[in-house]
């Protein structure tokens, strides 16, 4: 297939707390990075599980640990 030029990028909506959002942009203006190349980066950090598996809802994460649905 001939190249268009287009790059392969989706695009993310994220709803989150204000409190979370004003630590994302304390945090990119601190490191001079943008609010897409952290949270790149972070989700590159996710260990990678079996897709197409009952594994991909258990990925294990520091943040999810201490989420017992309490």
């Amino acid at each position: 297939m001939p190249k268009t030029g287009k790059r392969n990028i989706e695009h993310l909506n994220v709803r989150i707390p204000l409190a979370e959002m004003e630590i994302l942009r304390s945090y990119c203006e601190v490191t001079q990075r943008t609010q897409s190349d952290v949270i790149r980066e972070f989700i590159r950090s996710l260990k990678p599980t079996a897709v197409g598996t009952s594994q991909t809802n258990q990925v294990s994460h520091p943040h999810r640990a201490n989420q017992s649905g309490n």
